[in-house]
C-alpha cells in the first residue's frame, strides 16, 4: 500500500504542480488584461479631460460673444428708439413743409406713422425738446437741429442725441 500511496502522492504532486502552473499563468494573464484595461481607461480619461477643457474654453468664448451681442443689441435698440422718436418729432415739427409738397400721400404717410407709434411706459421717453433754426452753412435749404433730452433716474436729464438735417 505504501507504494500505491506514494504513487498517488507523486501524481497528486504532479497534478498540484500543473494546477499551480496554470494558476500562475492565469493570474499573469489576468494581471496583463487588467493592466491593459487600466491603461485604456487612463487614456480615455486623458482624452475626456482634454475634451472637457476644450468645451469649457468654447463655452467661455461663446458666453463672451453672447454678452457682447446682447450689449450691442441693447445699444442698437436704444439708438433705434431714439431715432424713431426724433423722426416723429422732426416730421411733426415740419408738417407745414410736408403740406407744401405736391400730393397729399406724404402727409398721410407721416400722420399714419405717428398714429402707429405706441407709447410704452417702460421705455425712456424724451421730456424736453429744444428746437431752433440753425444755419448749417449750405445753400441747399433751411436746416433744423433737434436736441433731445431723456429722463434719467432721480429726475436728471441727459442730452442723448443731436440730429442735424437739412431739407431742400
Amino acid at each position: 500500500m505504501h507504494q500505491s500511496s506514494t504513487g498517488q502522492s507523486r501524481s497528486d504532486n504532479f497534478g498540484s504542480e500543473q494546477r499551480k502552473d496554470r494558476n500562475r499563468l492565469a493570474q499573469a494573464a489576468f494581471r496583463a488584461r487588467r493592466s491593459k484595461y487600466t491603461q485604456s481607461i487612463e487614456q480615455t480619461l486623458l482624452r475626456l479631460d482634454k475634451v472637457v477643457e476644450e468645451l469649457q474654453e468654447s463655452n467661455r468664448v461663446a458666453n463672451e460673444r453672447a454678452e457682447k451681442a446682447e450689449k450691442t443689441c441693447a445699444k442698437l435698440q436704444a439708438e433705434s428708439q431714439t431715432l424713431r422718436h426724433c423722426l416723429v418729432i422732426a416730421l411733426a415739427d415740419n408738417r407745414d413743409l410736408w403740406r407744401e409738397w405736391p400730393g397729399s400721400a406724404s402727409l398721410n404717410a407721416v400722420t399714419q406713422y405717428q398714429q402707429n407709434q405706441t407709447s410704452d411706459p417702460t421705455t425712456s421717453t424724451p421730456i424736453c425738446l429744444d428746437t431752433g433754426e440753425h444755419a448749417v452753412g449750405s445753400s441747399s435749404g433751411p436746416a433744423r437741429q433737434i436736441t433731445e433730452y431723456v429722463a434719467l433716474p432721480l429726475g436728471k436729464y441727459s442730452r442723448c442725441f443731436t440730429l442735424i438735417s437739412s431739407w431742400s
